[in-house]
């Protein structure tokens, strides 16, 4: 097995570490569309409903911040964003599994969801971002989608 150069293995840990931050961002978008739409609905339905928002929103801030550098051939934003729903299915079901079970299991999550929230997003991190690297965000992907009309995004 040889070790990646330094550089490569700087790469890696600069992008894990702005996920993260995006990650941050997401868990945030995701609690407050929970706290919101939980007023509407149940609160199993209002933490699915927003795990769409915040996968929405996390998309844009990795593709505009974490991932930058490979997205300079991609133009097709939409194609993207449904490589990257697809892509983060398995952590969706690791993330919302996670929610699902805690609310059900843990009583102190039903007047305190965002601890199941943080569960969820634990869980699903490290799949997400593999699979985000790989098949969303990398240049060699996103070259096989290039368009010749850019999108403005």
């Amino acid at each position: 097995m040889t070790v990646p150069p330094f550089r490569t293995l700087f790469t890696l840990v600069q992008q894990f570490f702005q996920f993260g931050v995006v990650g941050v961002v997401g868990f945030t978008m995701d609690w407050c569309s929970t706290m919101l739409l939980c007023g509407v609905v149940t609160l199993k339905i209002a933490a699915l409903l927003a795990y769409g928002i915040a996968a929405s929103g996390t998309w844009l801030l990795n593709r505009l911040w974490t991932f930058r550098r490979e997205n300079q051939t991609c133009y097709n934003s939409a194609k993207q964003w449904g490589r990257f729903l697809l892509a983060n299915l398995p952590g969706f079901v690791l993330n919302r599994g996670a929610v699902f079970l805690a609310l059900s299991l843990i009583p102190l999550t039903q007047e305190w969801p965002v601890i199941a929230l943080l569960c969820g997003t634990l869980c699903g991190m490290f799949v997400n971002f593999t699979l985000c690297r790989k098949f969303v965000f990398s240049s060699k992907t996103t070259s096989l989608s290039h368009t010749n009309t850019p999108n403005s995004i």
